[in-house]
């Protein structure tokens, strides 16, 4: 489900919508982010939006962590991750302004100095990443991929996508899924009862090889074992 397009529109002043969209919106460490971008003038405000100037569009990654967000006062802290920054410095088109931007996803170096890769712990994995999107009781970590589009002659728009992260990669989690689609799979074939034995087969009175199944043959309008 992580991998279907997100879409998303916002507007400050009537005059410039801006518009993106994300060909997925669930991220792992060193996955690029790729954002189609587009800024559209308003149509009913068509001379006033064809003097405004793109000055520049930013693209980043926001890490919000709110503390007691479930208390009547949560405190919010927000990182920025990473960030890049494009100078346009056209006029607005009367079609509209296209771009595409992307980024790297940041992860975290696990080696030391020396190239050693420490030994984890149980209680505290070694991840890629500094935090991933999670929810707990006190506290709550969520991810925004943010675009910002500067202008002159109008206000500036600033659009705040959440996306989820996970502490792999794109790569890592699609083998994790076919691991656990191919396990679920194998769990289907097997007894609840008893996990040693098969799952158990049931067999219809109207099977047309019932009887077979059950090891009987039916000779002469008589019912008898059936030897192969």
């Amino acid at each position: 489900m992580y991998n279907r397009p997100e879409s998303a529109e916002r507007v400050t002043d009537h005059l410039v919508t801006l518009g993106i969209s994300l060909p997925r919106w669930s991220y792992g460490p060193l996955d690029p982010v790729s954002v189609y971008i587009k800024l559209s003038p308003n149509p009913d405000w068509m001379s006033k939006a064809k003097r405004v100037t793109i000055s520049s569009i930013s693209v980043g990654i926001e890490e919000e962590i709110i503390y007691n967000h479930e208390g009547d006062e949560p405190t919010r802290k927000i990182n920025t991750l990473a960030k890049q920054r494009q100078t346009v410095g056209v006029r607005m088109p009367e079609a509209g302004y296209f771009t595409n931007l992307g980024l790297v996803f940041p992860a975290r170096e696990l080696r030391d100095n020396e190239g050693v890769l420490l030994r984890g712990k149980r209680e505290y994995p070694m991840y890629a990443v500094s935090g991933f999107t999670t929810t707990g009781t006190l506290y709550k970590i969520e991810y925004y991929l943010f675009v910002k589009a500067k202008l002159s002659s109008a206000r500036d728009i600033l659009l705040r996508q959440p996306i989820v992260v996970c502490p792999f990669d794109h790569a890592g989690c699609k083998e994790e899924m076919e691991a656990i689609e191919q396990a679920a799979k194998d769990a289907a074939h097997i007894s609840p009862d008893n996990p040693m034995l098969p799952a158990k087969t049931i067999i219809k009175a109207s099977d047309p090889a019932g009887l077979r199944a059950l090891g009987i043959a039916v000779v002469g309008g008589t019912r008898k074992p059936l030897i192969e």
